[in-house]
């Protein structure tokens, strides 16, 4: 059976609790949006919808010889996709500056590539994933709130490969497993 897998920089345990904090109030408010939990929060760099048993291997390879700068992060301002007016995923972006974290999904997608395994090929837009709603819906209010919260910033020293089992999880959402980190070995990419 294929793997679900994404390769992901995950914000470490004080972001993940400042954020919970600002967004914990909104969880309960009667709204057409299902909130993530800070579990399951991450930056995701590639998805790979379906990996088989074959491929994980020289996947892991070739994942261990992305060279990638330390990335000094911090997540805030609203983010709404498609758009503000048409919003079916609600985030947080990445900063202070998302080029580095956009070169470094390119070295994943390559490294993706080069052990044969198909990455998603959407254009890249670095964010946290905070709630997502079943139709579109008008999301100007949650940016302007979302452009309020700001975490304290960290440097990201790893980035990791993280299977997606559908349906495991709370309430029918999926369960992730780290299969593998990798560390960000300081070089330009």
């Amino acid at each position: 059976m294929p793997h679900r897998l994404f390769a992901a920089l995950l914000p470490p345990r004080t972001v993940l609790d400042e954020l919970a904090g600002f967004l914990e109030p909104r969880w309960d408010a009667d709204t057409p949006w299902r909130w993530t939990r800070p579990e399951s929060w991450h930056i995701t760099l590639a998805f790979l919808a379906s990996v088989p048993d074959s491929r994980i291997d020289p996947l892991v390879e070739s994942l261990a010889e992305v060279w990638g700068r330390r990335l000094p992060l911090l997540v805030g301002g609203g983010v709404a996709f498609p758009d503000a007016l048409r919003a079916r995923v609600l985030g947080l972006g990445v900063g202070p500056d998302d080029e580095p974290v956009a070169r470094l999904a390119g070295a994943v997608r390559r490294a993706c590539n080069r052990a044969g395994v198909e990455a998603d090929g959407a254009r890249f837009h670095a964010h946290l994933t905070v709630a997502r709603a079943s139709k579109p819906q008008p999301a100007p209010r949650w940016m302007d709130l979302f452009d309020t919260f700001e975490s304290t910033a960290w440097t990201a020293e790893e980035f990791a490969l993280i299977e997606s089992h559908l349906g495991e999880g709370p309430r029918g959402t999926p369960r992730y497993e780290v299969v593998e980190t990798f560390l960000l070995q300081g070089a330009r990419l």
